[in-house]
């Protein structure tokens, strides 16, 4: 097997394996990548460069932040940064599933998994939650890294074609098998592996420190990596379940590693508790009946149901429903039980996290979605290819010269449909971008007309300080936009099915008129964020209010709490009302 550097650059010779998945990256990022739009968070990174990140253990995040925030007043550089990192990942992942399969995978298809992986909308959860963008596509890029890494440590590859790589493997093989290698070959295989192990572990303090969700796209990972070895029957994958425990190794001593040095930098440093976010998943108190019903129940709501109208998500869910007959199929074929093991990893990976959080599906929880759904849908392709070419071919037996068109006329409809899944993603993502924006236009003309009315002259705001309350409800407009109304025909039918059934759809996102997700990400009203502070009067409304030209000054949080208490002593009509005290000018959204 080839080294990662030399498959690259078989890559990169061929334009036509790597320009659709630059084209798919940039038709799927041009919206994002020449838009600029506050959303929630966005403006309380000054906080997390502040102590903030550092107190919740996040010490990558601080680094990468510190190291780019030259360029943050520049809202195209960031994304863009992010894409790349994103992109190279794509083409890392593209060499992580050759070696997997023995180069016995054509790389038409792994061009398009790499497609399907870069373009897959449901990144938009992180890419629309801006801020953490260029740390997801560092993390994608990562942890691409760590798996070439890690194959290596325990199935050295030093031939470059196909013959030496078997016999590497079978050396290999008996030294961890049979006995020792004898010589200097011996020490040389187990310097190299204590370098990998070591530089991998090294990658996961790194990530975990950074954005500690990636442990999932790892794991997702690498399970589908060893249950492709099993099925293409890569040589050195003789023993596979070993391989699939030595594969978590680096990883979990990368992860317990920064566990450590967390504990030790925090005993040493410390930094207020500036931000109210955390680092890790909330385990809950006990796991009762009741409580994994309501997971299962919300999972399927936010899953199966709302991929009824949101594409990235029904993608997912289809890709979810095909894969247990896969990991069945290929156990039977290959009788091996690892298989099994593999595909529990991979569920793990997807849904373990959500498990956790109670069904939660936001920005943490569906990194590993991508890997997973590109993988799915690029096996089941070329298995269907496999299968149709074989009948074919069976059928033209007599006939040498129509056999040997076979593989490109069957590759049309496949390139079609390739090229069709790929639009929907690339269509999908930009429309997550466009929703968010269209959020954003609202709420800014919003602030900017808040902001006029403040600078007018009718209100004292150079002697006092100006003091925001309430919460700014969205426009229906707005809210249509990743809401389903409960009039929608195709809800109502799939509730009275569901009802029919036995089930009842009580549990909705919000309330009775807007009842289900059809898109994950998060673009809630950022005045709403705003304005609801646990440690400082309205910081991250003012900053915006700030970025848009208006400076005013901050009240106490004493006097936004007693403020908050009574709000209908300020009654609003429209958008936002505005009052002058004695000793502050209120304004209150509604």
């Amino acid at each position: 097997m080839k080294k990662p550097s030399e498959e690259l650059k078989i890559i990169f010779r061929k334009p036509t394996a790597w320009c659709p998945v630059v084209l798919t990256a940039l038709a799927s990022f041009v919206y994002e990548l020449t838009r600029f739009n506050i959303g929630i968070d966005d403006m309380v990174r000054s906080r997390y460069l502040n102590g903030g990140l550092f107190s919740q253990g996040r010490f990558s995040s601080t680094l990468i932040s510190y190291a780019f925030g030259f360029f943050k007043p520049y809202p195209f550089f960031e994304p863009f940064l992010a894409v790349l990192f994103l992109t190279a990942a794509a083409f890392l992942m593209m060499v992580v599933l050759k070696h997997a399969s023995d180069s016995k995978i054509p790389l038409p298809f792994l061009t398009f998994f790499a497609c399907m992986f870069v373009s897959y909308p449901l990144l938009n959860e992180i890419f629309v939650y801006k801020g953490a963008e260029l740390y997801t596509g560092i993390g994608f890029f990562l942890t691409a890294v760590s798996i070439l890494l890690t194959e290596n440590i325990f199935l050295p590859q030093e031939g470059s074609d196909r013959e030496s790589d078997r016999e590497s493997d079978r050396e290999s093989d008996r030294e961890s098998d049979c006995g020792p290698v004898p010589g200097s070959d011996r020490k040389k295989l187990i310097s190299k592996g204590i370098v990998r192990l070591l530089i991998s572990a090294g990658i996961w303090v790194f990530v975990m420190s950074m954005y500690e969700a990636f442990a999932a796209v790892y794991l997702t990972a690498a399970a589908l990596y060893v249950f492709t070895a099993i099925y293409f029957k890569r040589p050195g994958f003789e023993k596979p379940f070993r391989r699939l425990v030595l594969f978590v190794i680096p990883a979990l001593a990368g992860i317990v590693l920064e566990f450590l040095l967390g504990k030790l930098i925090l005993s040493l440093v410390t930094f207020p508790n500036t931000i109210p976010a955390g680092s890790s998943v909330a385990i809950p108190d006990e796991f009762s009946l009741r409580y994994v019903s309501s997971v299962i129940y919300s999972l399927m709501r936010k899953i199966f149901l709302a991929g009824l109208w949101y594409y990235p998500v029904g993608l997912f869910a289809a890709a979810a429903v095909v894969s247990l007959p896969v990991f069945i199929v290929a156990a039977i074929r290959r009788k091996s039980i690892t298989v099994v093991w593999c595909a529990l990893a991979a569920y793990a990976g997807l849904f373990g996290i959500g498990l956790l959080a109670g069904g939660s599906l936001k920005y943490r929880t569906c990194q590993s979605f991508a890997v997973f759904t590109a993988f799915t849908v690029t096996f089941a392709s070329l298995l269907i290819f496999r299968f149709i070419h074989g009948k074919i071919q069976k059928k033209l037996a007599n006939n040498p010269k129509k056999a040997h068109n076979i593989p490109v006329r069957l590759a049309i409809p496949f390139i079609a449909a390739g090229v069709l899944l790929v639009s929907a993603s690339v269509v999908s993502i930009n429309k997550a971008f466009i929703d968010n924006n269209a959020r954003w236009q609202e709420e800014k003309a919003v602030i900017t007309a808040c902001g006029d009315e403040l600078m007018s002259g009718r209100y004292n705001i150079s002697d006092k300080p100006v003091i925001f309350i309430g919460e700014y409800t969205l426009s229906d407009g707005v809210m249509g936009r990743k809401y389903v109304r409960s009039d929608d025909p195709v809800y109502s039918a799939f509730k009275k099915a569901a009802n029919g059934l036995g089930f009842r759809l009580s549990t909705t996102d919000l309330d009775e008129t807007y009842v289900v997700a059809a898109c994950q990400s998060d673009f809630g009203s950022v005045i709403s964020w705003g304005i609801e502070d646990q440690y400082s009067c309205n910081e991250e409304l003012l900053l915006i209010f700030r970025y848009l030209g208006y400076d005013f000054r901050q009240g106490s949080m004493e006097r936004y709490k007693e403020l908050s208490e009574i709000p209908d002593e300020f009654p609003c009509d429209g958008d936002f009302v505005i009052a002058e005290l004695e000793d502050a000018v209120v304004v209150r959204f509604a």
